[in-house]
């Protein structure tokens, strides 16, 4: 058996090598914010980088061991891949596996160092990025004040929050007619105040966002995350959402996507139609409306979500039925004093009980 290992195709030694990739990140610890992107996100992101054009490179800033580069240079058909990694030994991990998938170290550049801060492609433009930046990074605008990445927007990411200061990055590498496909946290989409201006240039000022996607919960260990298509040389100010969080099954009894769900979310995704409590094509005017909150559940709601109550129609409706019901017992203490009048007509025991029966009413 062992030896019979000799004689895997290329693509079979790659898909080894990525499941002891996968193994060895269950069991090892990874630096704050990451994690291994599941096989089916990222081949979510490759499909939804495909724009039907010729592409001769992709590139992830974050690529970890290169799991998503190798599967969107696979179904683009690129000649070179390009990507950065802030730890050494797992920028090692990901240059192997790219030559255990048949990729040469002239078509698979992997530099080392933090690509906010030392940006090893600066001035290369890509029609196709993926990434899976870490989640809330640290990092220290203050030296990257004159950075082109960074100024183009009114304000900085957070420190404690460098989502959005990767995506600036990234659409600063993105070409004309470019497309990048990245999972961010979901509450990068509707934290406001800096994140909040950023994302409001984005969509209003630069018409950069195609389509957010939410994913299954706690898929690659992100309690909820998202994956967001941005994408230049948009003719259209719409935004299309898709609630993907049904579409999660268990793979090894953890949350992941089926290569049907990947399958069914693209084909929507190409669509861009409307679908009741699961996809939804949102205007600027609606974003706006929202404070460029991006959060899919702020627009589409799931089947079995109770229809929003109408505050101050019920408040009118409570007031009116006090009111009904005080005129109920005007006319009742009225008649009641009649009885009471008439005591000929009544016996002791009948107006007793009468007068009772009120005094329950009125509580």
């Amino acid at each position: 058996m062992f030896l019979r290992v000799y004689q895997l195709p290329v693509d079979d030694w790659g898909a080894v090598y990525e499941d002891l990739l996968q193994c060895a990140a269950a069991q090892v610890r990874l630096p704050a914010g990451s994690f291994y992107t599941p096989r089916s996100v990222s081949t979510l992101q490759a499909g939804l980088v495909d724009q039907g054009q010729a592409v001769t490179a992709v590139y992830d800033p974050t690529m970890g061991t290169g799991s998503s580069l190798i599967l969107a240079g696979q179904r683009l058909e690129v000649t070179a891949y390009y990507g950065q990694e802030l730890m050494p030994r797992t920028a090692s991990l990901g240059q192997l596996n790219l030559l255990v998938h048949g990729v040469s170290y002239r078509d698979g550049q992997v530099a080392v160092g933090d690509v906010l801060t030392a940006d090893q492609l600066a001035g290369r433009k890509f029609a196709a990025i993926v990434a899976t930046p870490p989640v809330a990074a640290h990092w220290d605008p203050h030296y990257l004040a004159n950075d082109p990445r960074f100024t183009a927007y009114e304000q900085f990411a957070p420190k404690s929050k460098a989502d959005w200061a990767f995506v600036e990055h990234m659409l600063a590498h993105l070409t004309d007619q470019g497309c990048l496909a990245v999972v961010l946290p979901v509450g990068s989409l509707f934290r406001q105040e800096a994140e909040g201006v950023i994302r409001r240039q984005i969509v209003e000022r630069d018409n950069l966002l195609d389509a957010v996607i939410s994913l299954p919960t706690k898929i690659g260990q992100l309690a909820a995350s998202a994956v967001v298509v941005f994408r230049r040389g948009r003719t259209t100010r719409d935004v299309w959402l898709l609630d993907a969080t049904g579409f999660g099954t268990k793979q090894d009894g953890k949350p992941d996507l089926a290569a049907t769900a990947v399958t069914a979310i693209l084909d929507r995704y190409h669509q861009r139609q409307e679908e009741p409590h699961l996809a939804h094509l949102a205007t600027l005017a609606e974003l706006r409306k929202n404070a460029f909150d991006l959060s899919v559940a702020r627009y589409v709601a799931p089947a079995n979500r109770q229809p929003a109550v109408d505050v101050p129609a019920t408040l009118r409706e409570i007031q009116a039925t006090k009111r009904e019901l005080a005129q109920l017992d005007d006319e009742y203490n009225r008649l009641l004093a009649q009885l009471v009048q008439s005591q000929d007509a009544v016996t002791p025991e009948t107006l007793a009980m009468l007068r009772e029966m009120g005094k329950h009413d009125q509580t």
